[in-house]
């Protein structure tokens, strides 16, 4: 009895070694299919273009921004800071419209920002990542929203890269888009101060009839490291 149950654990096990390799091949072919994409040249969007031509392409896009429909993609983190992706219609000369992921900016509730901080130029020239939409959940989904837009817009969402990462060759890190306030630049220090501003916002509007707050704050003398307000 004791022979039959360990021939058969050692056949399941080796049946899950064999899976996991499947697996693993799968994935490494996947990813040199991702890698192929990404390094052919860039396609140009366009009214018409299927997102199965844009999957994972670098995708190129030169038009008007219409802010006045742009979308938030909430929850989205970033090295543990919570914030949200910025997705904004981008017109196309050919009278289409594409979304733009135009990159992630820290929130304190990962849901709700001041919006007019983080407009750009309107007309704007960019070179981004095709991906299907959704890309998850709570992400813009262009065939829902075709009904209240104005236009026709392709189904896909463009991933704006940052300049360094315009060859497709970096690693996925690199490859987000981050969105300072305008007179920030800084990427360590940016972050610092968006998240200290907002949270002397959040402390200026405490209703008054809400629990008692308490706010601990660094102080800059030798004998103590906090102060409390």
């Amino acid at each position: 009895m004791g022979l039959v149950i360990a021939v058969t654990v050692a056949a399941g096990c080796a049946r899950l070694g064999v899976w996991q390799l499947d697996r693993l091949q799968q994935r490494r072919a996947r990813n040199a299919q991702v890698r192929a994409a990404r390094e052919r040249p860039a396609v140009e969007a366009r009214a018409g273009l299927p997102a199965d031509s844009a999957a994972n392409r670098r995708v190129h896009a030169a038009g008007r921004y219409d802010y006045a429909h742009q979308q938030l993609w909430r929850a989205r983190s970033y090295e543990g800071v919570p914030g949200v992706a910025l997705v904004t219609p981008l017109l196309l000369a050919d009278g289409s419209a594409v979304f733009v992921d135009r990159g992630w900016a820290a929130s304190l509730d990962a849901a709700h920002l001041d919006e007019q901080a983080y407009r750009e130029p309107d007309t704007a020239d960019v070179l981004g990542l095709g991906f299907p939409a959704p890309r998850g959940r709570g992400d813009v989904d262009p065939a829902r929203l075709q009904d209240s837009l104005p236009y026709p817009v392709l189904p896909f969402i463009l991933q704006q890269l940052p300049p360094s990462a315009a060859t497709g060759r970096e690693s996925f890190r690199a490859l987000y888009r981050l969105l300072p306030p305008p007179l920030v630049r800084a990427h360590g220090e940016a972050e610092r101060i968006m998240m200290a501003a907002q949270a002397e916002r959040a402390i200026a509007e405490w209703p008054r009839d809400a629990a008692k707050l308490v706010v601990v704050r660094p102080v800059a003398e030798r004998e103590a490291t906090f102060a409390v307000q």
